[in-house]
């Protein structure tokens, strides 16, 4: 090998000086060029590892909150239903108090009407029956043509 490697430093003095300064210009490049651009390259990486991650727990997250907004809605829901039920069965119980009040004064001006009737049947029954012998004797007399005694 060391025969070679004369042979050629013979044959192509300028060729070592070339690759010392070839070799060299890697070793600068590495140390000046790829190393930055690596520890660009990894720290992106680590960014982009943190950056899915933090998207998959604010998607957790997401989904978390959508399931308490449609627990919520399910709640507003059921309150709502609730309520409505309730100012339906109030409604109906107002209506029913009312309808009995009606019912009840209804029939006390019922029961009145009724006994004012009674009343004016009796009043009207003792007018008759104290007019009638008048008028029995005034027919009588009409129909003998002449007055009783």
């Amino acid at each position: 090998m060391e025969d070679i490697i004369k042979a050629v430093t013979e044959q192509y003095p300028q060729g070592i000086i070339v690759a010392v300064a070839i070799l060299v210009m890697i070793w600068l490049m590495k140390k000046n060029l790829f190393e930055p651009l690596m520890a660009i390259a990894a720290k992106r990486a680590s960014d982009k590892e943190s950056l899915l991650s933090e998207a998959g727990s604010s998607s957790g997250e997401l989904e978390r909150l959508e399931n308490e907004r449609k627990q919520g809605l399910l709640d507003v829901r059921s309150d709502v239903m609730r309520m409505k039920d309730a100012a339906r069965s109030q409604a109906q119980e107002e209506g029913r108090v009312k309808l009995e009040a009606t019912t009840a004064r209804l029939t006390g001006i019922k029961e009145e009407k009724a006994k004012a009737l009674e009343q004016e049947t009796a009043a009207a029954k003792e007018s008759m029956a104290q007019d009638i012998p008048l008028m029995a004797r005034q027919i009588a007399e009409q129909v003998l043509g002449r007055p009783l005694a």
